[in-house]
C-alpha cells in the first residue's frame, strides 16, 4: 500500500503549503 502512502503524504503537504 505504499501509493496509498504516498498519496495521504502529498495531501499533507498540499495542506501544509496552503492551509485552508
Amino acid at each position: 500500500k505504499l501509493k496509498e502512502a504516498q498519496s495521504v503524504v502529498l495531501a499533507r503537504l498540499l495542506q501544509h503549503r496552503h492551509p485552508a
